[in-house]
């Protein structure tokens, strides 16, 4: 399977993906910080139409998530681009995505998470919610 990471510079993800066979690559403006052999350090726009099967996105939360929630009201310019780019993911020509966030506005201004989880039942680091909407799995 043809996988793309979205918003990825470290490569855990894309590796996590290589290791079990599939032809994963990253793609962020960033360098990787992992082998750079599978990493796109360009813009995630010049590569949704490469035909991917399942996308992989991580876009950056800085003006979505809600924890930034009582700094909103003077960043507007800035959620308004960020919920934009989260369109742009998700209207990508890929059949399989998903899209991880943290609980952020994602849900009240584009469309709910159809899946929700929290980090805590993977790990023993605090919990942490996040929300992921997909095209995988149905509501």
């Amino acid at each position: 399977m043809r996988v793309l990471v979205a918003c990825e510079y470290s490569g855990r993800v894309r590796d996590a993906f290589r290791r079990r066979g599939h032809d994963a690559w990253s793609c962020d403006l960033l360098e990787c910080e992992a082998d750079p052999q599978w990493h796109l350090q360009q813009p995630i726009e010049d590569v949704l139409g490469d035909g991917w099967d399942l996308m992989v996105a991580h876009p950056p939360c800085t003006h979505l998530a809600v924890s930034g929630a009582r700094h909103f009201w003077r960043k507007q310019k800035e959620q308004s681009e960020a919920l934009d780019f989260v369109r742009l993911l998700m209207a990508a020509p890929i059949g399989r995505w998903c899209i991880e966030n943290p609980v952020s506005v994602i849900s009240s201004a584009i469309t709910p998470p159809s899946r929700s989880f929290s980090h805590g039942s993977l790990a023993t680091v605090k919990p942490r919610p996040l929300a992921c909407g997909s095209r995988i799995c149905p509501n």
